[in-house]
């Protein structure tokens, strides 16, 4: 289901304008920064050009919400940057040498870790050089993690719009 209920691209950017314009300022930072993620995700993609693809764009730009933080899957991979549970999975390999279980590598949040190492190429945690090209995608988690989310579907479009944003929610760019 279209997250507008509607089926074209033009649509879906209409229903995402007049739900930025029509919130209150905190919301309408939040669904901007949702958006942004959006546009951001279809430039690495951009063979993504049909409503499907940019409604899935759009749904995978939302944090994951808090009520689904307790799930066993998703819990059990916590960005050590955000604190939060991951939705795009990347493997640091410099942590590698340093991991006492090697079935447990160390993982961020895609974007979280990309922001740090635009600023400071520096793994947080080895404090060794590190570059957005040597982070390793890990899509067999991100599999597991999708299907969780699919999972739970229908459930996630009526909380994001029945519950009222609280602070955590509105600053979810600092989490990734």
């Amino acid at each position: 289901m279209n997250v507008c209920g509607l089926v074209d691209n033009r649509s879906i950017v209409d229903c995402l304008t007049h739900k930025i314009s029509s919130t209150g300022d905190l919301s309408r930072e939040w669904y901007n920064s949702i958006y942004a993620r959006a546009i951001a995700e279809l430039k690495i993609n951009p063979q993504q050009y049909d409503p499907q693809e940019i409604e899935k764009a759009i749904m995978n730009a939302f944090p994951i919400p808090a009520a689904f933080h307790e799930d066993l899957t998703l819990r059990s991979y916590i960005c050590p940057i955000t604190l939060e549970p991951i939705r795009y999975p990347v493997e640091e390999p410099t942590t590698r040498d340093h991991q006492q279980d090697q079935d447990n590598p160390v993982l961020y949040e895609r974007s979280a870790i990309m922001n740090i190492l635009e600023s400071n190429p520096i793994s947080p945690i080895t404090q060794k050089p590190l570059t957005v090209d040597q982070l390793i995608p890990r899509q067999d988690i991100q599999d597991m993690i999708e299907m969780r989310l699919e999972h739970y579907s229908s459930n996630i479009w009526n909380y994001l719009e029945t519950n009222p944003f609280s602070s955590n929610d509105l600053n979810f760019e600092d989490r990734g």
